[in-house]
């Protein structure tokens, strides 16, 4: 038993890296290969951080409960849906949430669910009277709104 310890743990260890040495598509595990079946013709064509990607979807999908494999799928159906012109809109935007601080997306995440919890009317209401501001004073109420939620997000830490 003792002999077979440190080879086990050895191939634990490593068992994540398998990826990262061999790409090819007999080596993903079955269960991966089930889910990205609709790539397979293609795989040998894919630049390796696009397969990472995909194998990596493919365990967080593996991962998710049923429940939350019907909320992936019915985003992805809206999102399948969006015009064009609107995606590319959407990937800039997460693109540039990428690109901020983990404190500055912390402090966004924040505002959103604060507006998530306005009621719709309260939340049309709050959209009417930006819509009234004039630039300046929609620059002026957002540059104080994001110096509070500083203060604020610096208090608690």
């Amino acid at each position: 038993m003792k002999k077979l310890f440190f080879p086990i743990l050895l191939m634990i260890a490593f068992s994540g890296q398998v990826f990262a040495t061999d790409k090819t598509w007999s080596s993903l595990p079955d269960n991966v290969k089930t889910v990205l079946k609709p790539f397979e013709k293609n795989w040998q064509d894919l630049s390796d951080t696009k397969k990472q990607r995909l194998v990596n979807g493919a365990n967080r999908w593996l991962n998710m409960s049923a429940e939350q494999r019907d909320v992936a799928k019915q985003r992805y159906q809206k999102w399948q849906r969006l015009p064009a012109d609107k995606k590319r809109v959407l990937l800039k935007r997460f693109e540039r949430f990428k690109q901020m601080s983990p404190e500055a997306r912390h402090m966004l995440r924040d505002t959103y669910r604060q507006l998530k919890s306005l009621s719709p009317e309260q939340r049309q209401q709050l959209r009417e009277r930006f819509q009234q501001l004039t630039p300046k004073q929609r620059r002026h109420l957002l540059r104080k709104m994001r110096m509070r939620q500083i203060n604020r997000h610096r208090d608690r830490h």
